[in-house]
């Protein structure tokens, strides 16, 4: 929380350590962005990501292996029967029994190529699920932000009895932040003073989040952070950008 003190308090290399807080940060990583492509486009991203999903990858295999399976079974299925066609012309004492043992094999190998077929089907729903899951996934990295002018909701918050507002502004340009403007807040007073000194460093922050509200809390300032953070958050979605 903010500390109540009054201003004629602090001295000034006291106003000056108003820095970032220790432990906090912007995000390391740019969010992918699919301004100025086409849907065909971001959907051809989207696949070719959701085909790179561990899950995806480890389904594919075990459907090709199920496939594998069904070759191997029509291959045993075709040479039972061949056996049996063989033992079928054979003469002599011991010609029942081969016609016997080929009809079983026939039989077995008939049943093993349904458990493969069953097998390779289900196999086939599996990876068809698990590209379905990955692309839902990959669809949350894959926005279209529009340019122009966005302007948060105004967000209050209470100190030293009395309520407070933010306001945050963006400008979005080529698919991203550009600029971050705060069109109302308070510039009197201790809030003032606090203002002052920690907006100039969330919007800093603001510029360096890669189109995020991941802005880091100013030390003795968490208040106006946190209220900066959600009118920003609010104007991103308000552009186009993902939660």
């Amino acid at each position: 929380m903010r500390k109540a003190v009054a201003v004629g308090a602090l001295s000034p290399i006291a106003l000056g350590q108003l820095v970032l807080a220790a432990g906090a940060g912007a995000a390391v990583d740019p969010r992918d962005n699919d301004f100025g492509q086409t849907p065909d486009q971001i959907a051809a991203e989207i696949a070719a990501q959701a085909d790179e999903a561990p899950a995806v990858v480890a389904a594919l295999h075990a459907f090709h292996t199920a496939q594998q399976n069904v070759t191997n079974s029509r291959a045993a299925l075709a040479k039972a029967k061949q056996s049996l066609a063989k033992a079928k012309k054979t003469t002599g004492p011991r010609r029942a029994a081969r016609v016997a043992k080929a009809k079983a094999r026939l039989k077995s190998t008939t049943a093993s190529l349904g458990a493969a077929n069953a097998a390779a089907a289900q196999a086939q729903s599996a990876l068809a699920s698990a590209r379905a899951i990955a692309r839902e996934n990959a669809k949350e990295g894959h926005f279209v932000p529009v340019d122009g002018t966005w302007t948060g909701g105004t967000f209050w918050y209470h100190v030293e009895g009395q309520t407070d507002p933010i306001q945050v502004q963006i400008v979005v340009t080529n698919g991203h932040v550009s600029a971050v403007d705060v069109p109302v807040y308070v510039s009197t007073g201790d809030t003032g003073a606090f203002n002052h000194l920690a907006l100039p460093v969330l919007k800093q922050e603001a510029l360096a989040a890669y189109d995020t509200a991941n802005v880091a809390t100013v030390s003795s300032a968490s208040l106006t952070s946190d209220a900066f953070r959600h009118s920003l958050q609010s104007a991103l979605i308000q552009a186009g950008f993902p939660l």
